[in-house]
Formats: structure tokens, sequence, C-alpha cells
């Protein structure tokens, strides 16, 4: 089946602030699935570490794109570079290209469908165009019209998978159609090359080649782009406080709202912390100060008023009245407490004066009456504040995980303190005795069980119904029309939409099936449909049996198939192609199933290809 999309513009970008593709590798998810890597610096050797090294056919090396002298190769007539085969379902082809024309890249057989896959520029349709056989033998293309500028360097970007065929220009996706599983080929890849049906290596290709990368899927959108610009590091989530839109690999910087608040708080109780420590020293000092003591002999004496403020001689002497003959201050005036003659007014801050007591005084002190006025709150505020602050930190702390059994919702921090305990019946509950619920039930089976004419592979909450699977998948009345090496049977109902047989998850099965069967669904070349041939079948004296829907199999899959905690026990195949049909629709050419191998959903089985099939019944 050929599919085609025209994208009417190419638009070559000059090259500005790249990053080397080794640097890419080592610090970002390029690494993944990396098959091979040519920098092309003199030589076609791979450097990814898998040493799947080029062989050079008289092409010439040239200036790359970074203006350094013989590392890249320039691609003229009878002139190629051969690579190992390189055999992969799943592709990702990074090069780039100055003034291309014929092939780029191949694995590919001209006019033969014994191909793999080819990236090159029609010269005729002035075009690039890419695709692939997949493992049915159809071909999947992509082609765009392109008005090339010369002696422009531009990134040309191939990617397959089972969902999508795609082509990016200078790290923007420009074309985008349906994938399939690369039909593997037991040659070699040519870059600027291909072969005529006889195997013979033809000259296809001109221009200048550099950097290609090749990977074993597909690359995503942002990782092609990052090949591109290059790496900006810095933070990349964009509801993060330090949010960088600049950046496009996470650095680790990012913080969230939560731990910015945290850091302030913490910042701000450290520098309260600082503040009441200097000022309460401070404060200690002066209160020291203020209450420095002096003893007095009898007669005349000198003694500095240090107090902060000024007081009445009568109330700042009034402790020693009665010892006291005189007090004289510079300008002569004096207080005699004898008499209660007070020509001096206040004592004032700064200033000495002159007494006379009657006999001798031990620690005259006169600021006792400031220390013991000044309000507690104007001492210990700061202390109070302290404790307020570090009580709303320690709030902020606790567990943050959702998924834990001491999961604190008013938590902002995580403390580290999560746990989760629940083995299938609830936090800090012991598992149920064998044979029952979490409740005390009774289980009329338990998964695994051979009962009610299969396997059982689902029971509901309440431990009374349940699922189970035929033993074996169903053959009769089976065909190989796809020629995948077993007898399977098509969903039926190619180009046309399947009113109701959309459903699903676990317990629509049932119902998508007697949907497909009622509209009186026929087959492309003939033959019954998977739907009919489980309403058909007999199996262990049950007659009621259907075909699952997409989760019901991905249940089978992870109770009783290989995803299951005992392998493999409902006995599915896991050779070649361990597809099996669900009675889940798509759209009108293709329906669902699921590999059996991973488990995987399957969104590109054309309806009229020949899958496996397992009914199922419930109980």
């Amino acid at each position: 089946m050929k599919k085609i999309l025209y994208i009417l513009l190419f638009v070559p970008i000059a090259l500005f602030g790249q990053t080397s593709f080794e640097e890419l590798i080592e610090n970002t998810s390029l690494n993944e699935g990396l098959s091979a890597f040519y920098p092309f610096n003199g030589n076609a050797s791979d450097v990814s570490g898998n040493n799947l090294n080029g062989i050079v056919v008289n092409a010439q090396l040239a200036t790359d794109m970074y203006d350094e002298i013989g590392s890249s190769y320039l691609i003229s007539t009878e002139s190629y570079i051969e690579l190992p085969n390189i055999d992969l379902q799943s592709i990702s082809l990074n090069v780039w290209v100055m003034n291309p024309h014929g092939t780029i890249i191949s694995k590919h057989i001209t006019a033969s469908y014994n191909s793999s896959y080819i990236l090159y520029v029609d010269e005729d349709s002035n075009q690039i165009i890419a695709y692939f056989t997949d493992i049915n033998n159809s071909v999947q293309t992509a082609e765009f019209n392109l008005d090339l500028l010369v002696n422009d360097w531009n990134m040309l970007t191939m990617s397959v998978d089972s969902e999508s065929i795609s082509l990016y220009l200078n790290g923007q996706i420009i074309n985008q159609d349906l994938g399939g599983i690369i039909k593997s080929t037991d040659y070699s890849t040519l870059i600027g090359a291909s072969r005529h049906a006889s195997g013979v290596i033809a000259d296809g290709g001109h221009g200048g080649i550099d950097q290609l990368g090749v990977w074993d899927r597909a690359l995503t959108s942002e990782e092609v782009e990052l090949l591109f610009l290059g790496v900006t590091n810095g933070c990349t989530d964009s509801i993060s406080v330090n949010y960088n839109d600049t950046a496009n690999v996470d650095d680790g910087s990012c913080l969230s709202v939560e731990e910015y608040t945290i850091d302030s708080l913490e910042t701000e109780l450290l520098t309260l912390n600082e503040e009441a420590t200097t000022s309460l020293s401070s404060l200690q000092q002066a209160l020291d100060t203020w209450n420095t003591t002096i003893d007095l002999d009898a007669g005349w004496n000198m003694f500095g008023y240090g107090c902060p403020n000024p007081i009445d001689v009568v109330e700042g002497l009034s402790n020693y009245t009665d010892k006291i003959s005189l007090v004289k201050d510079n300008n002569g005036s004096v207080y005699i407490s004898e008499f209660s003659f007070d020509g001096i007014g206040n004592l004032t801050p700064g200033f000495g004066y002159q007494i006379k007591v009657t006999e001798a005084i031990e620690g005259f002190s006169l600021c006792d009456w400031y220390v013991n006025d000044i309000p507690e709150d104007n001492i210990v505020s700061l202390q109070e504040e302290n404790a307020s602050l570090q009580a709303e930190l320690d709030s902020i702390y606790g567990c943050t995980g959702s998924w834990a059994c001491n999961y604190d919702e008013t938590a902002i921090l995580n403390d580290g303190s999560c746990y989760d305990n629940d083995m299938g019946c609830g936090c800090d509950t012991p598992l149920p005795i064998d044979g029952y619920d979490c409740y005390g039930n009774q289980l009329i089976a338990n998964i695994g069980d051979t009962i009610f004419g299969g396997i059982v592979f689902f029971i509901d909450s309440t431990g009374q119904h349940g699922l189970v699977a035929a033993m074996e998948d169903l053959t009769e009345g089976a065909t190989d029309l796809s020629e995948w090496g077993f007898n399977g049977y098509e969903w039926g109902c190619y180009d046309e939409y399947e009113e109701g047989a959309d459903g699903t998850s676990i317990g629509t099965g049932y119902q998508n099936t007697m949907d497909i069967v009622n509209q009186g669904c026929v087959t492309y070349f003939g033959g019954i449909t998977a739907a009919q041939a489980a309403i058909d079948a007999e199996i262990n004296d049950y007659s009621d049996w259907y075909l699952p829907s997409t989760y019901e199999l991905i249940e089978m899959y992870n109770t009783i198939g290989n995803g299951g905690p005992e392998g493999n026990i409902g006995g599915f195949d896991t050779g070649n192609f361990p597809y099996y049909w669900s009675s889940s629709e798509d759209n009108e050419y293709y329906a669902l199933g699921v590999d059996f191998i991973e488990g995987m959903t399957l969104g590109w089985l054309w309806k009229f290809d020949t899958c496996r099939v397992r009914p199922i019944r419930s109980f």
C-alpha cells in the first residue's frame, strides 16, 4: 500500500552554534539505540563502538560543515561508500548533505520488493524521497518537493518504526506517514549508490555527505531538533521558577515553587538567626555597660551618668537618698537631699557629677531602672520569630509520594519517610489466606486455574466472577494469506467502519464481537472473520466464546502470558509474528492486536491481515 504526501518547501539553513555529535551522544538520550556513527574524518570508520566500519570506493575527501579540510566525503560518478549489513526492524538515519542528487543512503534493490530502505533525491521530479519495504512487502513512502540552494549544508533525518515513517529537514518534521516493520535483507548498506536486480552496485548519487548517524529506533522530534541545534544546558521545566526557554537539555538545576520557597525561608531563618545573635549580643553588651557599678567612699566622689535616657536626679538617686549629702553638676547647680532641694533637674547621659556621701556605698549603680523596665517582648521577639520560622519549615517536610501509605497531602518537600507495605489488601494489612479475598470472602477460582472450559486470567473485585481463555488458539477455517508461517483469521470489514466495535477495556469484548457479527462483516480474501470464528467455537462443552477486547488481551499477557508471574502458562505463541487479534477496531482499515512477546498493542494491522485468535468466555 503506497502512501504519498507532498510538502512544497525546502529551506536550507545556515549552520550556527552546532554542538559536536560526540558531545550530543555523550550527554543526551541520543546514545540510546545508537547502532553506528560515521564522522568521516578521513575514513569511513564507525566510532560508536559497534565496529560497523565502511569501505570507501573512489569517494574524495572534502571540507566539512565546520570548514575542516578532509572531514567529509564528495560522492560523484563511480564512487560510493559501502557499509556492513545494517539490518534493523526500526531505524533512524541522520545525515548532513550538500547539493545531493540521486541516492543518499540505500539498502535497496531497484524495482524489487527484496529491499529494506532508501533515502534519495529524484532529479527528474526534484523531490526528496524516503521509503521502506515492510514485512508484508508493502512499500511505505514519504516524499516532498524541494528547491535546493547550492553550496549549503542541510541535515536530513529519516525514521521508521511500527507507527510511522517520518522525514525531517534541519531539525523540523516535514512529512509523516504510516509505518511498519522493515523487511530484513542480507546485503550491505550503501552511501551514494544502490543495486540493480542482479545485485550489481550501480552509480546513483552525487554531492557532499558528512556525519551519518544510525539508530535502531525512531528518534523523537525533540531529539532530531537537538541534533540540529546542539546542546543548551539549563532548566527545561516550564513550571519551574528558573525555567530557561532556550535550554534543550536539562541540567538538573530546576527549582519548583515549593523548593524556592523553602530555600527562601531557610535563607531568611539563617539571616534572622545571625541578626538575632548579633542584636542580642549587642544588647547584652549595652546592658553590661549600663549596669556598671562603682564603689563610693565616704566624703566626696565623682561618677558619670551612662544610662541611655535622662532621669530626674531625685528619682535616679532615690535608692541612696539617706546616704547623700550633696550632688553638684559642672554648672555648679546642686541637689541637697536633706532639704529636698533640686537645682539640677535631670541627670544627663554622658555628663559627670560630684557627689558627697555620709558613708561608703558599695555597688553604686544608676541604670537599674532602665534595664528592668525594658518590655520583655522587645528583648525576646527575635527568638520568638526564629521559633516561628523553624516551625513553618518543619511543617513543609513530610512524605510527598501519593503512592505511599503515609502520604501527607500538606507536605511540600519529601523528608524520605515514605513507605508502602500494601501487598494487595491495603496498607499495614497482610495478604489474604489462600482461597479468600482481602475481605474474607471465599474465592471460587484463582488466576491460572483450569476451570469453566479454559484458564482463568481475570477475577473481578467480588471474587465470584471473571474471565477464562481457551487453552489453545483457534485453527478451524484459518489460513496463512499473510504468509507469516501460521494459520490465522482476517479481522474483516476492510474499508468499512464497524459501528460499536470500539470498546478496548475489560468487559467490552463480548459486545464488540456481537457488533462485528451482527453487521455481517465479510473478509477481503474469503473465509470467516476472527469474531465469527470465536462465536462459532465449541470448547470443553462451552459455546459462549467471543473475541477479547484489547485490554482483555493485555490482561491475558500480564497474568497467563509472557508478562505473568509464572510465565507463559497460557501457551501463547511467542515465535515469529506472535500477533493476536482483539475485537477492538481502530478505523475502517485497521484493527487492534497485541504482540504476545512484549505485550505491545499493535495499531498497524490491516483488517485483511491473518492473525491468531484466542477466544475467551466469562463466568
